[in-house]
């Protein structure tokens, strides 16, 4: 996250009640994921597979095991 993320995401957070940064139902993330994973005709994948993905291409591409692990 750069610094201008970071300010956004702080003064969201001064300005607004919520205790996290966007206001909507926490399974919307995952529906919107499975639907993707329906339109590109993947099965048996869910938000996981995602993270055991961006893990297994950051090996691929020579990242040492310690910041993979740090990342995901």
């Amino acid at each position: 996250m750069n610094s201008i993320v970071y300010e956004i995401l702080k003064k969201r957070n001064e300005t607004c009640n919520n205790s996290y940064p966007f206001d909507f139902p926490k399974d919307r993330v995952f529906r919107r994921i499975k639907m993707y994973y329906s339109k590109a005709g993947i099965e048996h994948a869910d938000v996981h597979s995602l993270r055991k993905t961006f893990g297994s291409l950051l090996v691929q591409s020579n990242v040492d095991i310690f910041r993979v692990s740090k990342l995901i």
